[in-house]
């Protein structure tokens, strides 16, 4: 009663969810204080890489970081268009260097990896686009 729905449609938007590994093994081991600094500096780190790319943080609760990239920027209007494909892009790419940062440090017990296979997908992106601008020259 009262509640007003608003919705967009964002074709770009593309979302992020995380959690950090084995957290209730390693926050066992750590003091209250020791894990909300841990907390704190992943959570820091990944507010940076989202700034670089422009991904916008949504909410961190526990040990899970939720993120959004496709939204239309403030200075912005809702409608205008952004350049197809660099949403997905984008988070792509904070997704690699938060894997990047964090690998070595919060494996998954049983792939041995953080975040799965995002290497090759970026290379496969990488590709693409070389092909693209190859193609563009040959023109």
């Amino acid at each position: 009663a009262g509640d007003n729905n608003i919705s967009l449609e964002l074709p770009e938007a593309t979302i992020f969810f995380s959690d950090i590994c084995n957290f209730p093994e390693v926050s066992n081991r750590l003091t209250s204080e020791e894990m909300l600094g841990w907390l704190g500096y992943v959570f820091l780190v990944m507010d940076t890489v989202a700034d670089h790319y422009h991904v916008r943080k949504i909410k961190t609760f526990g040990d899970t970081y939720f993120a959004i990239s496709g939204l239309p920027d403030e200075t912005q209007n809702a409608d205008a268009p952004q350049p197809p494909g660099t949403a997905p892009l984008r988070m792509l790419l904070f997704a690699c260097v938060c894997a990047q940062v964090f690998s070595g440090k919060y494996l998954h017990p049983e792939t041995g990896q953080c975040l799965h296979a995002t290497s090759a997908v970026t290379s496969a992106l990488l590709r693409q686009e070389k092909k693209e601008k190859r193609s563009q020259k040959d023109k």
